[in-house]
């Protein structure tokens, strides 16, 4: 099994899966500086040339959370999702949705205004709307968060790495998303897994996990 992806991007939620799951895989680190991800053999993997691709044998895979919920169904043994048909289930592809769908997106008009604007044009108030639209994202997430250890029921779950993930990249707000509450209690849990710290050393993430450095 291999996973291809760029150090501290949309790959890092998959390594951490596969990394907690146990599981015997290489991780393949891809320099976006040198155009790794534009390269023949990297697009006929992934044709986007976009990270992460999953190699499973005969099976190629992309999207993050495609990538996380394969890997935990279909070597989880019951770990990081729950049971089948129960709520929590339920509320995890639920949480996993808005991870994807309404989280995610954001950063990028954030990282790359210059994707939904004419060339040369200003890009400045499509980041300030996009900082005011995380912030109230990770409210959100903040306050479904108070009185819960965990994303879904009782234990952790895939949702709760990819949302570690994406408070990791709340490090570039003011305030980092890190410093709600509740999303720092949720960090702090991750980021003491030992899982967690041999996936940050394969990628050159120092610690604190979700802070820039020396902030």
């Amino acid at each position: 099994m291999k996973l291809y992806g760029f150090n501290g991007a949309a790959s890092l939620a998959p390594h951490l899966v596969l990394e907690e799951l146990g599981l015997a895989y290489e991780w393949v680190a891809l320099d976006s500086s040198r155009g790794d991800h534009k390269q023949a053999d990297y697009l006929a993997l992934n044709p986007l040339g976009r990270v992460p691709t999953l190699v499973d044998g005969d099976l190629v895979l992309t999207e993050s959370a495609a990538i996380c919920l394969h890997a935990c169904d279909r070597y989880g043994n019951g770990r990081l999702l729950p049971a089948l048909g129960t709520p929590e289930r339920a509320h995890l592809y639920q949480w996993m949705m808005f991870l994807t769908n309404t989280l995610q997106p954001a950063f990028l008009n954030f990282f790359y205004p210059e994707r939904c604007l004419p060339d040369g044009m200003d890009a400045s108030p499509v980041v300030e709307k996009a900082k005011a639209v995380l912030a109230g994202h990770f409210q959100y997430l903040n306050q479904y968060l108070q009185g819960r250890d965990c994303m879904v029921g009782d234990n952790l779950s895939a949702a709760d790495f990819f949302a570690f993930m994406l408070i990791r990249w709340g490090r570039h707000l003011e305030p980092p998303a890190v410093h709600l509450t509740h999303l720092g209690r949720l960090v702090e849990r991750i980021s003491a897994l030992d899982s967690v710290k041999r996936v940050m050393a394969q990628e050159q993430i120092p610690y604190p996990f979700a802070l820039k450095p020396g902030a």
